[in-house]
């Protein structure tokens, strides 16, 4: 009993136990009561004809473990005796804490809006779906900058200072990625003068379009699969989860890999490689200008 009234920290061995076992209990009814509104809500959108109950469905499973255990740790310390420092530091961190959470809630609110545009606006306006995405873009990449600079702001550094600092490297890093900068500057002129559409018939050096005319010629069946976030594809392009998408594309052919010959141009050839890699036995690979040095080309989509 006498451990138990022992003082460490300005509280007694007795009172950090029972903390330690609120913030425990807490944080388990908290997972419990996010899984249960996360089925029930699930199993109400999906009877009804609105797409922003599966908004919310989408928002609440977003929330993340953080933010329930940062909730079950202001709870168990109700008990406790902090002091100032202490106090001062939990708040710190639990506004850079939400701040990251918001920045997620924002990142799924600018996703379906992206989607839901995309999926209205492709079947009479090509061009404008294709803007919109590269808009959602640019949308997340904000958002998360200005999440940054409230997060640094946060935590007592001058945004000021900062910025003005971030300036002079900027124009630094830009002389050394300059190749990447004209990929990225080229594309962005793409999008908003719009020279081709998604069904365009297009000439790329010595290929004609479309091109499922010249492999049907061939006598073969072709399967094309667009890129997260390109064309009509949803979804964000990150190369993570673009490779994670091969085995499920794939498997999705419900075809005998023996029976499958892998084609990949330019960036494609990393995700025919990825195939292969995962479905030796296919039939044949074929790469054409492929990409020799993916980190460079692909930094901005990782």
């Amino acid at each position: 009993m006498n451990v138990l009234n022992e003082v460490h920290w300005g509280n007694t061995v007795q009172q950090w136990l029972v903390a330690a076992g609120i913030v425990m209990l807490t944080y388990i009814i908290l997972t419990i009561v996010k899984r249960t509104l996360v089925r029930r809500l699930h199993e109400f959108a999906g009877r009804t004809k609105t797409n922003i109950d599966d908004l919310v469905v989408d928002l609440v499973r977003r929330t993340r473990f953080f933010v329930l255990l940062l909730i079950a740790l202001y709870v168990g310390t109700v008990v406790l005796t902090l002091p100032p420092d202490l106090k001062s530091l939990f708040g710190t961190i639990a506004s850079i804490v939400f701040l990251i959470q918001a920045a997620i809630w924002g990142n799924g609110l600018i996703m379906y809006l992206i989607e839901r545009t995309t999926r209205e606006k492709m079947a009479r306006d090509a061009a404008g779906a294709t803007t919109i995405s590269a808009l959602g873009f640019v949308s997340k990449l904000i958002l998360w900058t200005i999440v940054a600079l409230l997060a640094l702001d946060n935590m007592g550094f001058n945004i000021t200072a900062l910025v003005a600092g971030l300036g002079i490297t900027g124009i630094a890093v830009a002389l050394a990625v300059q190749n990447i900068l004209g990929d990225l500057l080229a594309s962005l002129s793409i999008i908003l003068d719009k020279p081709f559409v998604i069904g365009d018939f297009v000439i790329v050096g010595d290929y004609l379009g479309p091109l499922l005319d010249a492999f049907s010629a061939l006598g073969v069946d072709v399967f094309l699969a667009e890129y997260r976030g390109y064309g009509a594809s949803t979804g964000a392009p990150l190369l993570g989860t673009m490779l994670d998408d091969v085995e499920h594309v794939i498997r999705s052919l419900d075809v005998d890999p023996e029976r499958l010959v892998l084609f990949g141009r330019s960036v494609g050839s990393i995700y025919a490689i990825r195939a292969a890699a995962l479905f030796p036995e296919v039939a044949g690979l074929i790469l054409e200008s492929g990409i020799a040095a993916p980190l460079e080309r692909l930094l901005l989509r990782v």
